[in-house]
């Protein structure tokens, strides 16, 4: 019963940090969030449409890279919601999933850590409700989502000290 209370306090918690985003679902945001649906929109286009992924964005530059490309979200886990929902949409689940995964990895490395009780709340709350995460968010910095994940790569590695099979999980992350 603690365990579903848990996840359902921090899916509550990644709602409420995630709602402005949310709030408009099918809208754009300000400043880069042009460029990172243009980003996930044509890696979108190449899957959907070409049904491969994209090795080449032909709508840049000209024509440039784009799988190569550091910002391509293609071979994240994460694009399947812009593949489902739309780039607009899709993009902005991705964001509520990185956030509820940053808040339930650090909690549960709290936990790993011996901090006991309603104190386990205390470490993802400042993790993900601090002013870093909100400021890339709201300008569209969505390369910094994976920085989320960051606490359950220290997870999986602590795990390791018991059974060396949680460091490809670590590795995974």
């Amino acid at each position: 019963m603690r365990k579903l209370f848990a996840v359902l306090l921090l899916l509550v918690l990644a709602l409420l940090v995630s709602f402005p985003v949310l709030l408009s679902l099918g809208n754009w945001g300000l400043l880069d969030w042009d460029q990172h649906f243009f980003y996930h929109g044509s890696a979108r286009s190449a899957v959907v449409e070409d049904a491969q992924l994209q090795l080449w964005n032909p709508y840049y530059c000209g024509g440039t890279v784009g799988l190569a490309n550091p910002q391509s979200p293609s071979l994240s886990p994460f694009f399947l919601s812009v593949l489902l929902f739309g780039t607009v949409a899709g993009l902005k689940v991705e964001i509520l999933l990185y956030t509820f995964l940053g808040l339930l990895g650090m909690y549960l490395l709290a936990k790993r850590l011996n901090i006991s009780g309603y104190a386990a709340f205390l470490p993802p709350v400042l993790f993900v409700f601090s002013s870093w995460y909100a400021a890339r968010i709201q300008v569209g910095h969505t390369t910094f989502l994976p920085f989320l994940l960051l606490p359950w790569a220290l997870y999986f590695y602590l795990l390791a000290f018991q059974q060396w099979k949680w460091l490809l999980a670590a590795a995974a992350v």
